[in-house]
């Protein structure tokens, strides 16, 4: 920790570190200070189906889709999904976001037939970005379109997404 704030000299850190390595000592204070992360957010997806209604892939049994904080709830409670859809919200992801969407067409459309009103058509990946304000400011809140999205009638494909 005292390297973190620039107490300790660089050469006695590096003289230390593999007896603090080995006994896990190593730990840091870094995302707390001195620069902690400076928003956060949550994911909206609103689909079209094939009667034209708007469903929430996220949440379906809600139906239409909420850009509120409340539908900041967690997707799931498995880590490694969390961390998939917070690296989804980064601007170097955006391969990734293709094939998630590849995957929500084919999960949602693997059970219906091919001209089912409930077979999904299009839907849009929108990070709902929150800045966190100086104390006292409301928090902003700034819709991000990430990407858009169809699926193929016949094999629940992904057509080419775009921004």
């Amino acid at each position: 920790n005292l390297s973190a704030i620039h107490l300790l000299p660089g050469a006695i850190q590096r003289g230390l570190d593999p007896a603090l390595r080995m006994l896990r000592l190593d730990q840091s204070w870094n995302i707390f200070a001195p620069f902690p992360f400076k928003d956060d957010g949550w994911f909206v997806i609103p689909a079209q189906l094939a009667d034209n209604s708007e469903v929430d892939l996220l949440h379906p049994q809600r139906g239409v889709p909420d850009y509120s904080p409340a539908a900041a709830e967690p997707i799931t409670d498995d880590s490694r999904w969390h961390l998939y859809f917070r690296q989804l919200s980064e601007p170097a992801r955006t391969g990734d976001r293709h094939y998630y969407a590849q995957y929500l067409c084919r999960q949602w459309n693997q059970d219906q037939s091919g001209d089912s009103p409930s077979r999904l058509v299009a839907f849009k990946l929108i990070y709902m970005l929150r800045h966190t304000p100086p104390p006292g400011v409301p928090p902003q809140v700034e819709q991000v379109v990430l990407s858009r999205h169809e699926c193929a009638a016949e094999t629940g494909a992904v057509a080419s997404p775009s921004n």
